[in-house]
């Protein structure tokens, strides 16, 4: 769902425009419309995302002693914030929604699309089986079948179902990421629009510098962008320098 500020183009899924079959009487969607059903959701969902859009966000250089110090800490105090994606693993919830699964414990992954996502675009996740790989920052050498095991199936499980070829795909991570389980980013390569793109880190990329350095990752300094919030502010309180971002 798109809407516009200005001459700027923003992707959201907030109810920004009115049901036209709803008010016809033909909405057959239901609770997942993703369209607004009165003027007081429409007007809600503006409201929600204007307050997103006002938000700040800082850039944050994080070395690998502060992850230890203060990033992993708080992602230790979140671990309840990931029972949604076990119950999904466990095939104890959303099995509708899996567009394809490998059940292998070390290299496996499921390939769901996100809960919240514009239906007219490409957007896939594939959330790794193994527990305990938080994001890039646990990825060493070892962990590169796994990761070309994502790209080679799921590139073909897309081409099969929806005839997208490989070179149509982007394949990337988000740092820091929404929730601390390792999962990869599918979206086309023709998106022109990517509301998270700052914090996109390129699947290639990962394979690549970790054939380079099988630690890159746990010892490397990553930049990242980050909005007012609990993380933030646990940098702030470290004395960590913090340099306003602007979109």
């Amino acid at each position: 769902m798109y809407a516009y500020f200005g001459n700027r183009m923003y992707l959201t899924k907030y109810k920004t425009e009115r049901c036209h079959g709803f008010l016809n009487g033909k909405c057959k969607s239901g609770e997942n419309c993703r369209f607004a059903h009165s003027e007081n959701e429409l007007i809600e969902a503006w409201a929600k995302l204007r307050l997103q859009l006002s938000q700040q966000y800082f850039l944050v250089d994080e070395t690998a002693e502060d992850y230890r110090k203060i990033t992993l800490p708080y992602i230790q105090s979140k671990e309840k914030d990931l029972l949604w994606i076990y119950r999904i693993l466990n095939h104890r919830a959303e099995q509708n929604r899996i567009v394809f699964e490998d059940p292998d414990p070390r290299i496996g992954f499921v390939l769901i699309p996100p809960r919240y996502y514009d239906p007219r675009s490409l957007h896939l996740l594939a959330i790794v089986r193994q527990c305990g790989i938080k994001s890039i920052r646990d990825l060493t050498e070892e962990d590169i079948p796994l990761l070309e095991n994502i790209y080679h199936k799921s590139s073909q499980v897309i081409k099969e179902e929806l005839g997208f070829e490989p070179y149509h795909l982007k394949f990337f991570f988000h740092y820091q990421p929404s929730y601390y389980h390792l999962h990869v980013h599918i979206q086309l390569n023709e998106n022109d629009f990517d509301e998270d793109e700052e914090r996109d880190v390129m699947l290639e990329d990962v394979i690549e510098n970790l054939y380079y350095s099988s630690d890159f990752y746990k010892n490397a300094t990553l930049r990242f962008i980050e909005k007012e919030g609990e993380l933030l502010e646990q940098f702030r309180n470290a004395g960590k320098r913090l340099q306003l971002f602007k979109k």
